[in-house]
């Protein structure tokens, strides 16, 4: 597949399970080393790039932030996005934390622990973890997944804070289709890891292979 996601849009990956969403999302973090073609980030061939480095670059993801504090206490919320890393210092980093926490409706949470979190406002640690770094790109891959009906809407408002004013790049995967077609300007849909339609929420839902496929 050729897929480009452009700063300041949120395209959207939808397929069957085990139609390549995952995968694509693995491959653009540098989890995954492709095989076959290759990965641009800002116009620089990254593909033989790992994770830390396409994360230094500006590419963000929430595949794996939630192993860094689930089966345990995890720390305080506050102090998991607030800890320097290699791309920020520490004051820095902190004066980003208190932004994302207000941008996520984070802020009453900030003083508990992180692994005692119901699934939905884990969910929302693990947006707000991804992007303590400003990104320039960030991959989820199914955010939205065990989210109530008003928790999925304030995701929903936030990602498109993080592409409108930010001018983020964001790939999104999710099985909620509604979810989707509310939040994305262009949508891809997959199968067995091939292309089979690109559109408009709209043009998507028209397509007749999308809905024997996936729709129904």
């Amino acid at each position: 597949m050729d897929l480009t996601v452009r700063p300041g849009e949120i395209v959207a990956l939808l397929g069957p399970n085990g139609a390549g969403e995952s995968t694509v999302c693995l491959a653009a973090a540098g989890l995954l080393t492709p095989t076959r073609g290759q990965v641009y980030v800002a116009g620089r061939n990254a593909t033989r790039d790992g994770a830390v480095r396409r994360s230094r670059a500006g590419v963000a993801d929430n595949l794996v932030v939630a192993q860094e504090w689930r089966g345990g206490d995890g720390g305080f919320v506050a102090d998991l996005l607030a800890a320097p890393t290699r791309r920020t210092y520490e004051a820095e980093r902190r004066q980003r934390a208190q932004a994302v926490l207000r941008a996520c409706g984070l802020q009453a949470l900030a003083g508990q622990y992180a692994g005692a979190l119901p699934v939905g406002q884990a969910r929302m640690v693990e947006l707000a973890r991804a992007v303590a770094d400003p990104p320039g790109v960030l991959l989820l891959d199914e955010p939205a997944s065990g989210m109530t009906a008003d928790e999925r809407r304030y995701l929903s408002s936030v990602i498109r804070h993080l592409a409108d004013e930010e001018g983020c790049a964001v790939l999104l995967v999710e099985h909620n289709v509604a979810f989707v077609m509310e939040l994305c300007a262009r949508v891809i849909v997959l199968g067995l890891g091939r292309v089979l339609a690109e559109g408009t929420a709209a043009d998507v839902r028209a397509d007749p292979r999308v809905r024997d496929a996936y729709l129904g």
